[in-house]
């Protein structure tokens, strides 16, 4: 087989005395495996012979492509003997067959922005992915093809990891987790988590650390946890679908907010106030926690499981007391018997607030349950339903599809937009079912001082006091109205 060796260069131009000089600067080159079929007559197994490639030198810094095409390769590469260093990583279309490269004895560290499966190729195993580069995008061209990174290493690059295509990335860590950048899964992609994953940003206090892009992110192989957000102040909108394993029903996601178990490190626990946005229609049915910064749902949730909306729970979890906010303009259905809790056991200072609306600029409703599931929202101890209050009846507004809860140290928080408490009844909470617990919130932050709060059989409003000449005005009418006496 001729070998070829592939330079990528700029070609920069020198006058001297009428002559032209064209010299080369700055080459990338492309190493193809060839195995036993080249000149060098490799063992057609192993990554560090360099008769393998047709460069008939082993492919191992920054600058250097590597290509997969022919089927040449055997089933699987033995990647021992170093941690190889590469810039991009291209399964070609002719290499059909599956393709296996190293284990978790050794790494493929690839320091460049690729990793690429084309049309027509098979499904790739890829023993671990490291490097810290600016960014990564990890293509995945077809819908039946799958990207099994086996023992993963991290995708921690600096500026995130971009999943692309139609296919499936399944991702498969030693430690069962992983410090992440922010990720993105592109329309059509399909990331599944095969361990628990933690997007925490590393140890860079500005990293946003959430989940961007319009595909899927999915459990798969058991239950698995997905938590978003350790530092910083950032915001990152997903409209996408968060789902549990195609595969087996009874393997769920789990999403999480801002503090975590499942984080690396205590410290990751205490400085995250950036903002997630979910706006697609996620049918996951584990559980969803905040426990800091905000979660928007402005899309749907179909058959959730129970939402718990707390500060920081104790000092396991950094011992900073936190808050952690959920609001949004979408459904949150949940499954039968599912609950939405608001507060709860927290460190002193911590809070749980519900506050309905995409922003706190406007008046918007949030609606939670599913009919017929018995659902339940409860506020609890800790617990704060946030309102804002327009003109013109206008205020945001908790549809609960349920029963709803209003326990001992509950707070109702309203705060006052332009034009309101203009004489309007405002309706903030409404359900279906009973009004449960104490049946009243235990602290009213915010009310203006000529309006009161009404607990109905199904709803909670705010309407002005009566003047006292109105309430005499209503006595005397009771008083006409009485029937008379017979003589």
């Amino acid at each position: 087989m001729m070998r070829r060796k592939t330079t990528l260069g700029m070609l920069t131009a020198a006058f001297a005395g009428g002559a032209v000089t064209l010299m080369a600067t700055a080459s990338l080159q492309a190493a193809i495996w060839e195995g036993a079929g080249g000149a060098g007559v490799g063992d057609n197994v192993s990554w560090g012979d360099a008769n393998n490639w047709d460069t008939l030198v082993v492919p191992n810094n920054n600058s250097t492509d590597v290509e997969f095409s022919g089927n040449i390769a055997p089933a699987s590469i033995d990647m021992v003997g170093g941690n190889w260093t590469i810039r991009d990583l291209f399964i070609r279309s002719s290499q059909t067959n599956d393709l296996t490269l190293g284990s978790g004895a050794s790494n493929t560290q690839i320091t460049g922005r690729h990793v690429t499966l084309e049309t027509g190729a098979g499904d790739l195993n890829l023993g671990r992915l490291l490097g810290t580069q600016s960014s990564r995008t990890l293509t995945v061209t077809d819908a039946t093809q799958v990207l099994t990174m086996q023992y993963g290493g991290g995708v921690n690059s600096a500026a995130g990891t971009v999943f692309d295509g139609a296919g499936t990335t399944r991702l498969n860590w030693i430690n069962n987790n992983q410090a992440q950048r922010n990720i993105t899964i592109n329309s059509g992609a399909r990331l599944e988590i095969t361990s628990n994953l933690s997007v925490t940003g590393g140890n860079n206090s500005d990293s946003t650390a959430l989940l961007n892009g319009s595909g899927t992110l999915a459990a798969f192989g058991d239950t698995r946890t997905a938590a978003f957000g350790r530092k910083g102040t950032g915001l990152a909108t997903f409209t996408g679908t968060l789902a549990d394993s195609n595969a087996n029903a009874a393997h769920l996601l789990n999403v999480e907010l801002g503090a975590t178990t499942t984080a690396n490190s205590q410290s990751s626990r205490s400085n995250f106030n950036g903002t997630q946005i979910f706006g697609g229609n996620n049918t996951y049915t584990g559980n969803t926690t905040v426990n800091q910064g905000t979660l928007l749902v402005n899309g749907t949730h179909t058959g959730g499981g129970n939402y718990l909306v707390r500060g920081t729970a104790s000092t396991a979890d950094g011992g900073v007391a936190k808050t952690g906010t959920l609001g949004g303009i979408g459904a949150i259905g949940l499954k039968n018997a599912a609950t939405f809790t608001v507060g709860g056991t927290m460190l002193d200072g911590s809070r749980g607030v519900l506050y309905p609306g995409a922003n706190n600029t406007d008046t918007d409703t949030l609606t939670i349950g599913t009919n017929g599931n018995g659902n339940k929202l409860v506020v609890d101890d800790k617990g704060i339903l946030r309102i804002d209050i327009g003109a013109a009846t206008a205020s945001d507004r908790v549809a609960v599809i349920g029963d709803l809860e209003l326990n001992a140290g509950s707070q109702l928080d309203l705060i006052a937009l332009s034009g309101a408490w203009d004489g309007s009844t405002y309706t903030v909470a409404t359900f279906t079912g009973s009004l449960l617990g104490a049946g009243v919130f235990t602290t009213v932050a915010g009310l203006d001082a000529n309006y009161q709060v009404n607990y109905n059989t199904s709803s909670i409003t705010l309407s002005a006091i009566p003047e006292p000449a109105s309430l005499a005005l209503l006595g005397l009418g009771g008083l006409l109205m009485l029937p008379r006496r017979r003589a």
